[in-house]
């Protein structure tokens, strides 16, 4: 750690009361990394009460002082950064690229302006890499949305759902002609390979639904609001599909060959999800999901290196698809 003049010391004191409320100068020493003597920590603390901190003594065990402050007091000095949190708010601007071209990605902006800020001098003089992870982290996305046109219908969706406000939206489905207008009441916002889509109660269906954010060509947030279900959880909501399709689990049973087998297995698909390793170095992973058509997508996906055991509903399903692929291809 440079050395540091009295003033930035008994500031950072004083920022790490804002974290703990007793301090004593054993803990200072060791955050100071034993570069400021303890007698000079104790003359640190000592010349914040002389400026009248009101700083509190406690004499704790084998007669250690313990030194508090009224927390209020503190409001008025901003906490630092370290290092690990430098690079935690860097990679949240680089997992904020979904939002590019959006009133969203300049909110983002914003904040990553006043978070340097309270970056102290000696991490920016570590170097230019701490202030760009671009070369260091990226995320791969291929076949996600341009959100530059509706960034606004993600924020009022956004604002409506933490707000509890209900929604008048102007709809547009990928197999209706026609836009159509309902009412919904926003619970959660859900990023699914590359698009947003918005978990929303629909009063005249009384179920939930999904409504893709860049299908919604108008959103009017209503004066009324409306009381979230205290029994809904996103988590538990999407845990029953591999993707968004929401329908009544089932047990699936699918065996994956020896090729991919290490391959599905490291990874959680579920978290309910079981794996039976055969003897042959193949595995059966069996979930408890939606049968649906994205179910038959993901399985395919892993060719003839897949089979669908049970249920017998999805060997029809994915069947089905396989005689289709061939009759495209037999060609």
């Amino acid at each position: 750690m440079p050395d540091l003049k009295p003033l930035e010391r008994q500031i950072r004191i004083l920022q790490q009361f804002t974290l703990k409320k007793e301090l004593t100068v054993d803990f200072l020493f060791e955050l100071f990394e034993r570069s400021v003597s303890k007698r000079t920590i104790q003359r640190d603390l000592i010349a914040l009460t002389a400026a009248n901190v009101p700083l509190n003594e406690k004499r704790g065990a084998h007669g250690q002082i313990h030194w508090s402050l009224n927390p209020n007091y503190l409001k008025f000095i901003p906490m630092t950064l370290g290092v690990d949190e430098v690079i935690s708010s860097l990679l949240l601007k680089r997992l904020g690229n979904i939002f590019r071209n959006t009133p969203i990605a300049e909110d983002i902006s914003e904040l990553d302006k006043k978070l340097k800020q309270l970056i102290t001098d000696d991490i920016l003089s570590a170097g230019d890499d701490l202030q760009n992870l671009e070369p260091f982290f990226s995320s791969l996305q291929f076949g996600y949305i341009d959100y530059s046109d509706c960034g606004e219908q993600l924020r009022k969706f956004l604002y409506a759902a933490i707000n509890k406000k209900i929604c008048s939206v102007v709809y547009k489905a990928a197999y209706s002609e026609k836009p159509k207008r309902y009412l919904i009441m926003p619970y959660s916002l859900l990023l699914h390979r590359g698009a947003f889509y918005g978990i929303v109660y629909q009063p005249n269906h009384r179920s939930y639904i999904h409504l893709l954010i860049h299908r919604i060509q108008k959103i009017d947030v209503l004066d009324k609001s409306f009381r979230r279900d205290p029994d809904f959880k996103l988590e538990e909501f999407i845990s029953t599909a591999l993707g968004v399709w929401h329908e009544k689990p089932e047990k699936v049973r699918i065996k994956f060959f020896p090729d991919v087998a290490n391959r599905i297995a490291e990874r959680i698909w579920q978290k309910d999800q079981k794996i039976e390793k055969q003897d042959d170095g193949s595995i059966i992973l069996e979930l408890n999901v939606a049968v649906s058509y994205e179910l038959v997508a993901w399985i395919l996906r892993w060719g003839s290196f897949a089979e669908v055991l049970s249920p017998v509903k999805l060997v029809d399903m994915v069947r089905s698809e396989v005689k289709n692929l061939n009759k495209i291809y037999s060609g």
